[in-house]
């Protein structure tokens, strides 16, 4: 089981302490909450997928049990939360 965990810091993701910032470089604030904001995460946590990872714990998601990370990307294209 490879095991990636997420976690919130300095008010942005960290992806098994790598900021969203320096993995997507076009990925901030304004782009967050909108489509293009939801196609390139879900196009990250694809990627850690296609990388071997399998499962994803987030203390600050409430995540304390590793859960599938298909499971999380299908969670997020349902809930991703987008301003309107």
């Amino acid at each position: 089981m490879k095991i990636l965990n997420i976690a919130i810091a300095c008010m942005s993701e960290t992806f098994n302490g790598t900021f969203i910032d320096q993995l997507i470089p076009e990925y901030n604030n304004k782009l967050a909450f909108t489509p293009k904001g939801k196609e390139l995460y879900l196009e990250l946590l694809q990627n850690f997928s296609n990388q071997g990872f399998t499962h994803i714990t987030s203390l600050d998601f409430g995540i304390e049990k590793p859960i599938t990370i298909q499971d999380y990307i299908n969670d997020c294209t349902q809930n991703y939360y987008i301003e309107e």
